[in-house]
């Protein structure tokens, strides 16, 4: 009985620790250039709309007392932090974020991150289409010639003229068409950018992700994005 109680034990301890695992392990095994504690900055110009003002509500049996109003800067979506509510919530199923990278780099990959789907029970707040884009602002004719190769949704996107809603008065360049998945395994989901961007070693060292929808909610939480690539010296 002793024995069996122990393994019981045992069983649960594994399962509990694997679960942890799987939730806090940074398992991408890239630089993040947009990490904020490594020198990713956001760029207010380029950021819209501002975080939502949430009245928390602490009800108890004795008392409904309400706490302070809790405000996510965008900020927080270059923080290594996916505890419930650590992000950048806004109003609108759109919106975007200015990223000012910690080092001009070439751009590979980016990665999404969102909160466990175990973990929560909105999990249409979560982002699903978006673009990154980034800011061009030197290697103009290097620039030209790789566009002139883009195909797909890159040579689409390009067509339309078009970048993120707010553009400050800088042009863009089209890197990623991103669509987040809340159905697959993976709350952490890593996208390479476009062939010809990643075949072209141009530079950014500004990018813009612009969320253009979410799964059905009325308003959006972005938790976390990375940018990856590698520096050319």
């Amino acid at each position: 009985m002793i024995n069996s109680i122990l393994e019981c034990n045992a069983t649960a301890t594994a399962h509990t620790e694997q679960a942890l695992l799987r939730y806090s392990k940074d398992f991408i095994g890239r630089q993040d250039y947009a990490l904020r504690r490594g020198g990713g900055e956001i760029v207010p110009e380029l950021t819209a709309p501002q975080p939502v003002d949430r009245e928390l509500w602490s009800p108890s049996i004795i008392s409904s007392r309400r706490s302070k109003v809790v405000r996510n800067g965008a900020e927080v979506v270059l923080d290594d932090d996916l505890h419930t509510d650590s992000c950048w919530r806004f109003e609108a199923n759109s919106g975007q974020v200015g990223i000012s990278l910690s080092e001009r780099i070439t751009i590979t990959h980016v990665t999404v991150d969102h909160i466990a789907k175990e973990l929560t029970s909105t999990i249409e707040l979560a982002p699903r289409t978006l673009i990154l884009w980034g800011v061009v602002d030197k290697d103009t004719l290097t620039m030209d010639s790789a566009l002139k190769t883009a195909t797909g949704k890159a040579a689409e996107l390009l067509a339309s003229t078009r970048g993120p809603a707010i553009s400050a008065g800088f042009q863009f360049a089209p890197l990623a068409w991103i669509t987040y998945d809340i159905h697959t395994s993976s709350h952490v989901q890593t996208f390479p950018v476009f062939d010809h961007i990643a075949l072209s070693n141009l530079t950014f060292s500004v990018v813009v992700v612009e969320v253009v929808n979410n799964w059905g909610a009325s308003s959006t939480c972005l938790y976390r994005i990375r940018v990856h690539g590698k520096h050319n010296p």
